[in-house]
């Protein structure tokens, strides 16, 4: 019975002492103690610190990654590599466009590396994607900074994306996004005078075409202008739906390779007063000729 006593007032004292999350002013001391208990190889002592710590929550960027940082570390060295590559990707995302730190172990640098390539391929797509979507609601200043973001990551030099075709393309039509953003944020109203279009025949009488309500032609980008002759033409065709917006853009006559991934994608962000028949909203296949000036 005494046995059972002491053994029941030891489990309330273990209990007691279990650590809690430590408050904001005490994060600081916290970090310091594990990186301590890390350095004296009490990996499981300091992880168990670090668990109580919530990097998204930290007073700096730089503090959230030296959590982040040692909870890889720890994980690594109590041989939990894929717990340790999620704290890394953890890590990655939270400043991807931080270069590999030199002073990480060799192990943890090869990691950072390895997992830096994967997600900023990820993010890259995503940034584009968002900067698109934004671009279409007409926030143009905020689509211009996710495309600047865009940009940043793939000029990155340590990462390399830049040499592979699809990024290559991504960064392209990325630039192109950034300046239409820009312009039709300094003039929502002014339209680019790079639009041809011929006289077409309405099919019927009763038949309305459709009517431009936003549509921007990008600039051709400076990048891409090298060799590339001074005035060039081509013809696009989008599929207007009832409600007015851009189902599908194709290129019919070819501008240029990279100028004509620009301008598809633009296309779709474009809006029309939908075609009518008889007063009803209708489909209706639209040709767009483009002239495109290389300054």
């Amino acid at each position: 019975m005494r046995l059972h006593t002491i053994l029941a007032a030891t489990m309330y004292v273990v209990a007691a002492a279990a650590p809690v999350a430590p408050a904001a002013g005490a994060v600081n001391t916290t970090l310091t103690h594990a990186q301590e208990l890390y350095a004296q190889a009490s990996y499981e002592q300091a992880l168990a610190l670090l668990d109580h710590l919530d990097p998204k929550t930290s007073d700096t960027l730089a503090e959230g990654q030296a959590i982040r940082r040692y909870r890889a570390l720890c994980l690594l060295a109590l041989g939990r590599p894929d717990d340790a590559e999620r704290a890394v990707e953890d890590l990655v995302r939270a400043d991807p466009a931080a270069a590999v730190d030199d002073d990480l172990p060799p192990r943890l640098q090869e990691l950072v590396q390895r997992v830096r390539g994967r997600v900023a391929r990820e993010i890259a797509r995503q940034g584009y994607e968002r900067g698109r979507d934004l671009y279409a609601r007409e926030q143009f200043a905020a689509a211009a900074a996710e495309f600047t973001r865009v940009i940043a990551l793939l000029d990155d030099r340590g990462l390399g994306l830049i040499e592979e075709p699809p990024f290559a393309d991504i960064r392209l039509l990325a630039d192109g996004f950034v300046r239409l953003s820009n312009a039709a944020a300094a003039q929502p109203a002014a339209a680019p005078p790079l639009v041809q279009e011929p006289p077409v025949r309405a099919p019927d009488a009763a038949f309305v075409l459709p009517v431009p309500i936003v549509q921007d032609i990008p600039p051709f980008p400076r990048s891409a202008g090298a060799g590339f002759m001074a005035r060039h033409e081509g013809d696009l065709e989008i599929d207007v739906g009832a409600d007015g917006r851009v189902l599908d853009a194709r290129i019919v006559s070819s501008i240029h390779p990279v100028y004509d991934l620009i301008l598809t994608a633009a296309a779709k962000t474009w809006k029309y007063q939908p075609a009518r028949r008889y007063g009803e909203p209708v489909p209706y296949t639209r040709r767009v000729h483009v002239v495109v000036q290389v300054k």
